[in-house]
């Protein structure tokens, strides 16, 4: 089986020009973007987009490279071009459309429909708190705004961003939708972890990427991908029920999030198996979502960065 050992965290490069672009471009589109309609944000959004797509190359071959190594063969060449840069303008979209949401979280309710509530409502009965999981598909940090609107207590577990300007307006965005934010490796985090799931409250957890934490390599789209198992053994050691999420953007631009059945983890005498297990299977279940709308996940991201052999 194979090694569930992080590596050492590596240092980040300094990008200086880079982050002040990042915080300029945050400081000056939230206010700017609360007086237009909706549309007009969306638009917005999809400007952001596409200029990101042109000035980020990197990136951009990134988001190639990751899409013909898992969709290569069964698209055709214009279509995984079209994916490429739809990727880019989804979250130009997704980003300026929080920040027009930012002005009054009411306005949340509008833009996210759910299907499914009753299961996390079933699974929070228990008593044990629920492990939300899911991954970086559609809006996710909307459809944790619209979990709190629901009346769903929810904290979201979070890498803190290199930069802490940037960290500080993520954690102020979600603090404003109600989410409470547990920055992954903080000191406290693993008490805040335990107390949200102790008090029967829904912890979220996404799933899908190569991440400094402690993993395994499962199946994603044909090729090993080291995948954090945190959730799983909480959910495994704590009796949490899990509940799948995922969500996606429809043609007429609003959200649609599905939430699935609780699950209770079964568990026999060998954790690291039972965890490698449960891990893989939520990840063939994100992996079948994906394909569903693979022009709104996060191609951009070094998914396969470790393989099993490095």
């Amino acid at each position: 089986m194979p090694s569930d050992t992080p590596l050492p965290r590596r240092a980040r490069s300094p990008k200086p020009l880079r982050q002040a672009l990042v915080r300029g471009g945050l400081a000056a589109l939230t206010p700017a973007l609360r007086f237009l309609p909706w549309r007009a944000v969306l638009l917005c959004g999809a400007l952001l987009g596409n200029l990101a797509y042109l000035l980020q190359p990197r990136r951009r071959r990134r988001a190639r490279e990751s899409l013909a190594r898992a969709l290569g063969g069964s698209l055709d060449a214009a279509k995984l071009r079209w994916l490429e840069r739809a990727v880019f303008v989804g979250l130009g979209e997704n980003l300026a459309e929080l920040g027009w949401a930012l002005a009054d979280p009411a306005r949340v309710d509008g833009l996210m429909r759910i299907e499914g509530e009753e299961h996390l409502r079933a699974a929070l009965a228990r008593g044990r708190g629920a492990v939300l999981i899911t991954g970086h598909l559609g809006s996710w940090e909307l459809l944790a705004a619209a979990l709190v609107r629901g009346g769903f207590p929810l904290s979201v577990i979070a890498r803190e961003a290199s930069d802490g300007r940037v960290n500080e307006f993520l954690v102020g965005l979600r603090r404003r939708f109600g989410v409470r934010t547990v920055l992954r490796g903080s000191a406290g985090a693993a008490r805040d972890i335990l107390r949200t799931l102790k008090n029967g409250e829904v912890l979220g957890c996404l799933i899908d990427q190569d991440i400094q934490v402690e993993g395994v390599f499962v199946d994603f789209f044909g090729r090993p991908a080291f995948t954090p198992t945190g959730p799983t053994t909480l959910a495994l050691r704590g009796g949490a029920p899990v509940v799948l999420a995922s969500c996606w953007r429809e043609a007429d631009g609003r959200h649609r999030a599905r939430l699935e059945p609780p699950l209770t983890l079964d568990r026999g005498p060998d954790l690291a198996a039972d965890v490698a297990r449960h891990t893989a299977a939520f990840t063939r279940w994100l992996e079948a979502r994906i394909r569903e709308h693979p022009d709104q996940w996060v191609w951009i991201h070094r998914r396969w960065r470790r393989q099993p052999a490095d």
